[in-house]
């Protein structure tokens, strides 16, 4: 069978699929960064994988619509209440077709022109 006649999923198949640690599997979620919006908070998840601390941001939206102050540490309640939220819209989505095979540390609040300085906060990207 030619490549044109074959499915899109048929294709997919028969390319190898590595995650980090090199083992095949399809079904990982392929995220290191998720966000999570409900009435008027938003939460901020990085995953930069294994080895390293996920880091989470909370913002009411009404108060700092710039998302300034992270009010995670004082807000547990609504912390836990976005975590579960955003659980439950994980649960209900289809596996991944492909593992992510790295992530890459994004500054946040600076472009590429801007030096970085120790203090900077990083958001992690999948491909």
């Amino acid at each position: 069978m030619d490549r044109e006649t074959r499915s899109v999923e048929e294709r997919l198949d028969s390319r190898p699929s590595l995650d980090r640690r090199g083992a095949k599997d399809r079904t990982k979620v392929a995220c290191a960064s998720q966000t999570a919006l409900v009435d008027g908070w938003k939460l901020n998840v990085s995953k930069p994988g294994e080895g390293h601390a996920t880091r989470k941001w909370l913002f009411n939206l009404r108060n700092d619509p710039t998302e300034q102050n992270d009010l995670a540490p004082t807000h547990p309640e609504k912390l836990a209440e976005l975590e579960a939220a955003l659980a439950a819209h994980n649960a209900e989505q289809a596996p991944s077709l492909w593992s992510s095979t790295m992530s890459l540390a994004v500054t946040i609040d600076k472009d590429g022109s801007v030096a970085e300085s120790p203090d900077d906060e990083y958001i992690y990207w999948s491909n």
